[in-house]
């Protein structure tokens, strides 16, 4: 029984995780999008020249 918890939990954790790195990566890049100034520096050469 405690391997089945444990595991539960283990699926719980990565779940959660994901859902927070998904949150995380989607905030990054509405925070690019609005910030177009400083977008370059973050953003790939080719990703700058498409903005402008």
């Amino acid at each position: 029984m405690a391997a089945l918890v444990s595991n539960k939990t283990i699926m719980i954790v990565t779940a959660l995780a994901l859902l927070i790195a998904n949150i995380v990566v989607m905030a990054a890049a509405a925070n690019q999008q609005q910030s177009g100034e400083n977008s370059f520096k973050v953003g790939p050469p080719l990703y700058r020249a498409s903005r402008n």
